[in-house]
């Protein structure tokens, strides 16, 4: 779980933008800042990370599973799930 946060935290980074005075708090999964001048800024970055996340947790990507004995589609499906937990998003496996 730690990781999918990271990896969602480094994209919301990079959307998002750094605030002055405001830093990540990995403990509480929240930002936060050393001064009062930069609370707004702080409740406000994170606001949008929560919202960011429930987006995120809403989405759910079904996957086939590795049924077949075909070697080259079972490694398109690792490709596939790899790079969508790289984006932060979870993965299924359909049934």
């Amino acid at each position: 779980m730690e990781e999918l946060i990271e990896v969602r935290r480094k994209a919301f980074e990079r959307e998002y933008g750094e605030t002055e005075g405001v830093y990540f708090i990995p403990g509480l999964n929240c930002y936060g800042c050393k001064f009062i001048k930069y609370q707004p800024y702080a409740d406000l970055k994170s606001s949008a990370w929560y919202h960011w996340q429930k987006a995120l947790d809403s989405v759910v990507v079904e996957l086939p599973s590795k049924a077949r004995l075909d070697h080259s589609y079972n490694a398109c499906l690792s490709e596939c799930r790899e790079a969508i937990h790289a984006a932060g998003i979870p993965t299924k496996v359909k049934a």
